[in-house]
């Protein structure tokens, strides 16, 4: 953080843990992982802001499972179909479930190999 002037105020540090050992702890690789962890985060924020995820749940058995791996299918398909928006998307298709058959056309489309 910086003040008006453009002095720094405040300094953030991170740590980490890892198990790899120091020829392979290299800045680039650590870099690597810690990008690889925030794009799995980002998922996990949509299914959270989307699905409400965070929110507590009455599953039983493998009800929790299979719920996981549908809501992963309804982020996987407007991904399929090129879509990057996918919070705002998902929504829309909840609220208009017309809008399901074309999104399915999209994301199964041969044409996009």
């Amino acid at each position: 953080m910086f003040d008006l002037a453009g002095n720094r105020i405040s300094k953030d540090v991170v740590h980490g843990v890892t198990s790899l050992d120091t020829k392979h702890a290299t800045p680039e690789t650590l870099a690597g992982q810690v990008k690889k962890h925030w794009r799995v985060e980002s998922n996990h924020k949509v299914r959270d802001v989307v699905y409400r995820e965070d929110h507590p749940h009455a599953y039983t058995a493998t009800s929790a499972h299979l719920m996981a791996t549908l809501r992963n299918l309804t982020l996987a398909l407007p991904r399929l179909a090129g879509i990057t928006q996918l919070t705002r998307t998902i929504q829309r298709t909840n609220a208009d479930q017309t809008r399901i058959p074309p999104l399915l056309a999209a994301a199964t489309s041969t044409n996009r190999l």
